[in-house]
């Protein structure tokens, strides 16, 4: 029993958790509760069913399959990596990294995966995070942080998949591409394809499996401040990263947050005049993403793990086998690079063979002609007089003509 810090003479009586009572002088004083930290750390595949009943899912959104717990402090906050479906597509499976808060388990962050790209991505940063890192997020003594692309992406070349405006072919159906009236996008009118002009430069989708995967520290962060991250997914509306942030207030507490910024390009698109294009093609974090931290440094392995988990339980559902899928992935990843070098290589010599020209247009046939042919034999007015037999027979001469330098 302790005595009474103003009389002196009485001792405290508790009454109730936190609150103690003078038996002499009757005043009351408060004290600080020290509540013991129960943290749970599963890493058991549960059925989805358990989520299910156990969180604030909406079954009429999405329905868990199966899933694991990373980590778990009892009435206080919720980890865990789930694979579900939406309810209209049962056949459809991704995988979500899920945040639930306080007793109830309600809805505090989420994290949602859709290909397995994307997958690999995220496990390679996570474990770079993890290599590099100290307890607090920051930078290790020993670690130089470096903004060049891993070893493993650093053969792939921009040119793979970056839109040409000179010769405006579609990336996917090889077909010439047409610009918008307001100038903003260009458009396939064979497959639908849509490549979005940001002031007059094209704005594209980049390949997961082609991302550098290098450090950077320029991202669309609000009311915090970046410290370091890794682009996971980039497309021209869709863009997700890892990142370590801070508080301005307090610039030595760091911890790593999941983002995930989306833009509508369709007002961009279809509006005749705005006040700028940065108006139109800002980053707005996604609706229903809220707060998807880690504070803590020893979830990141958990989390690494739980990830592979379920990346072979999303396997069975789709029925791919993991080995074969690992040596198709590192496959790809190879030709990739080869496809790339071969390329840039073969770039001016050799002509694009795979635009359909008999379903042409007679103007983008010219086009064609003038961007392959090296030898300058018409020039555009004496091309634009000529037939479109004719037109199509001197593209067969400059294909044969390319196919006989590049046996020699």
């Amino acid at each position: 029993m302790t005595k009474c810090p103003s009389c002196g003479i009485g001792e405290l009586v508790e009454l109730v958790p936190g609150v103690m009572n003078c038996s002499n002088c009757r005043k009351i004083f408060r004290g600080l509760i020290q509540e013991e930290k129960i943290e749970v750390q599963e890493s058991i595949l549960k059925d989805g069913e358990f989520f299910m009943k156990n969180t604030a899912l909406n079954p009429k959104w999405e329905v868990a399959d199966s899933g694991i717990t990373v980590a778990r402090e009892r009435d206080k906050w919720w980890i865990a990596v789930l694979m579900c479906h939406s309810p209209n597509f049962p056949n459809i499976k991704y995988l979500r990294i899920s945040w639930w808060k306080k007793s109830i388990n309600v809805h505090a962050g989420m994290f949602k995966i859709d290909s397995f790209e994307e997958l690999e991505n995220i496990l390679i940063v996570l474990n770079r995070i993890n290599e590099d890192f100290d307890e607090n997020f920051n930078p290790k003594e020993n670690v130089t942080i470096s903004f060049d692309p891993i070893p493993e992406r650093a053969g792939i070349e921009d040119k793979y998949f970056v839109f040409d405006l000179k010769k405006r072919i579609c990336p996917k159906c090889k077909w010439k591409m047409k610009k918008s009236k307001n100038k903003r996008y260009y458009e396939c009118e064979r497959c639908g394809e849509i490549i979005v002009l940001d002031e007059g430069h094209p704005i594209f989708d980049y390949p997961s499996e082609a991302l550098p995967l290098s450090y950077s520290t320029n991202f669309p962060v609000n009311f915090y401040l970046p410290s370091y991250g890794i682009s996971v997914r980039s497309t021209m509306a869709d863009w997700k990263a890892l990142v370590t942030i801070y508080a301005k207030e307090n610039p030595e507490k760091k911890w790593l947050r999941f983002y995930w910024w989306q833009r509508n390009l369709q007002r961009y698109m279809t509006t005749e005049y705005s006040l700028g294009n940065t108006q139109g093609l800002r980053w707005e974090t996604k609706k229903g993403v809220m707060s998807p931290n880690i504070y803590e440094k020893e979830h990141v392995p958990l989390l690494i793990e739980a990830l592979k988990t379920m990346k072979l339980e999303w396997q069975k559902a789709k029925g791919i086998d993991p080995k074969k899928a690992e040596e198709d992935a590192k496959a790809h990843q190879i030709s990739l690079k080869k496809s790339t070098k071969s390329k840039s290589v073969s770039q001016k010599s050799s002509p694009s063979t795979e635009v359909p020209y008999i379903r042409t247009k007679k103007v983008d046939i010219v086009h064609w002609i003038l961007d392959n042919d090296e030898t300058n034999e018409y020039n555009k007015t004496a091309l634009v007089r000529m037939k479109k037999t004719e037109l199509l027979n001197h593209v067969k001469k400059i294909e044969t003509r390319h196919k006989e330098s590049n046996k020699n």
